[in-house]
C-alpha cells in the first residue's frame, strides 16, 4: 500500500462517497472548481483523503509561519530589550585596537568614537532622546553621525536621580575629581620625627617652628581646573593657616580604591 503525496493546498471542501460513486483505488485524479468542488476522473477511493491530506499540510505550514513571525518577534523584542544597556565585558578580541568602530560581539566600546546613526540605527533609535554634550552620547556631526562617551579609566557611580547626595549631575555626565577634608575632630600635627602633636599645646622651634591654626585641619594638592589658589607664605609669629612646606610630602596623581580593568560597551 503506497502513501498518499500531499501538497500544501487548503481544500475549502471535502469530497464524499455517494451511492453511485464507482469503487476505485490507486492515485487519485480530480480538479478543483474555483467554489472548491471536486471534479473527479480516477482513485475515487482516495480522494477524500487526499483533500484532507493536502488541507491538513496547508494548516501545518500555516502554523508553523505564525510561530516563525511569533518568534522573530519575541528575539526581536529581546534584542531591542538589550539595545543601549551598559555591558562589563571580561574579554576582548586580539584585533580589538584595529577595528574601526571599536564594536564586537554585538557590542561597542565606549571609546570616544563618533558612529553612523544608520550603521547602529537601532541603537540611536534608543538613545537619541539622551543624547547632549555632557552625558554618554553626543550629537556627532547632528545628521548622520553621533558619539559615545569615553569611558576609559573611569569609575562608574549610580545617578542621585534626585537623592541630594551627588547633587547636581545630569544622567551620564562626568565629574572630576575631589579630595575631602580630613574626616576629624581632633586635627594633629606630626613632628619631624613622625610623632602627632594636637595643635594647640605644639610649638616646635627651629626650621619647624611655623604651624597652621590650632583651628585648621587639611593637606594640601595641586589644584584642579577652574579652582582658584591662593598662597600664604610662612611667617616666624607661629601664626595664620599655611601649611609648613617642609612637612609636606607628595603622593599619588589620585585617589582611588583597589580595582580591576574591564572594558565598558554598550550593546547596539
Amino acid at each position: 500500500m503506497a502513501y498518499l503525496i500531499d501538497v500544501d493546498i487548503f481544500a475549502p471542501k471535502i469530497w464524499r462517497f455517494e451511492l453511485d460513486t464507482p469503487a476505485e483505488g490507486g492515485l487519485p485524479s480530480f480538479t478543483s472548481d474555483d467554489s472548491g468542488n471536486v471534479i473527479a476522473s480516477g482513485g475515487y477511493d482516495n480522494i477524500p483523503a487526499q483533500l484532507l491530506a493536502n488541507r491538513t499540510r496547508n494548516l501545518h505550514n500555516r502554523l508553523l509561519t505564525i510561530e516563525n513571525q511569533l518568534l522573530n518577534q519575541r528575539l526581536s523584542t529581546l534584542e531591542s530589550n538589550g539595545v543601549g544597556e551598559l555591558v562589563r565585558m571580561s574579554f576582548y578580541p586580539a584585533d580589538l585596537l584595529s577595528l574601526t568602530d571599536f564594536a564586537f560581539s554585538g557590542v561597542l566600546w565606549f571609546r570616544g568614537q563618533t558612529i553612523s546613526r544608520t550603521t547602529y540605527s537601532r541603537l540611536f533609535s534608543r538613545v537619541q532622546h539622551q543624547i547632549s554634550g555632557t552625558g554618554l552620547f553626543g550629537a556627532g556631526d547632528g545628521s548622520t553621525t553621533f558619539t559615545l562617551a569615553d569611558l576609559r579609566g573611569e569609575f562608574e557611580r549610580s545617578w542621585d536621580g534626585g537623592r541630594g547626595v551627588d547633587a547636581g549631575r545630569s544622567f551620564g555626565s562626568w565629574q572630576d575629581y575631589a579630595t575631602a577634608r580630613p574626616k576629624t575632630t581632633t586635627p594633629q600635627i606630626l613632628d619631624v620625627n613622625g610623632i602627632s602633636h594636637p595643635p594647640e599645646s605644639y610649638h616646635p622651634t627651629g626650621d619647624y617652628g611655623n604651624r597652621s591654626a590650632g583651628a585648621v585641619a587639611g593637606f594640601a594638592r595641586h589644584a584642579k581646573s577652574g579652582e582658584t589658589v591662593s598662597y600664604v607664605s610662612k611667617d616666624a609669629t607661629d601664626a595664620g593657616f599655611e601649611m609648613d612646606i617642609e612637612a609636606m610630602v607628595d603622593g599619588d596623581p589620585e585617589t582611588r580604591p583597589r580595582n580591576r580593568a574591564f572594558l565598558w560597551c554598550v550593546r547596539y
